[in-house]
């Protein structure tokens, strides 16, 4: 079955960071974890422009779309991951450790526009 989210198409002028098959079959909660961490500095940075635009930046949503936080709890058989809540309140949590509170609502949501 083709994933569902891989039919959306970018607006002009961006390029979607979709992940293969091969790269979500490798995905756990914790290797996802650890990719969130990797973007928290750049959430952190973006924060202040965010906070202005009062939506997250298109930086930060592609690099947790390349990351695989969008899958997260999109069931299987529409291409996701199906994880759990306790993994995602570990990502949430992990970026309002690096900034202020209301920005680790930003991981949530993305991931309930998306």
């Amino acid at each position: 079955m083709v994933s569902m989210i891989a039919r959306v198409a970018a607006p002009a002028g961006r390029q979607w960071d979709w992940l293969d098959k091969e790269d979500l079959a490798q995905l756990t909660p914790a290797l996802l974890l650890d990719r969130a961490r990797g973007i928290r500095d750049l959430a952190a940075q973006c924060a202040e422009e965010t906070e202005r635009q009062r939506r997250p930046l298109d930086q930060v949503v592609d690099a947790m779309r390349a990351a695989g936080i969008f899958y997260h709890f999109v069931p299987k058989r529409f291409g996701g991951l199906e994880f759990g809540l306790q993994s995602f309140i570990d990502i949430v949590t992990t970026w309002q450790r690096a900034a202020c509170p209301a920005r680790g609502s930003c991981p949530f949501t993305c991931s309930t526009i998306s």
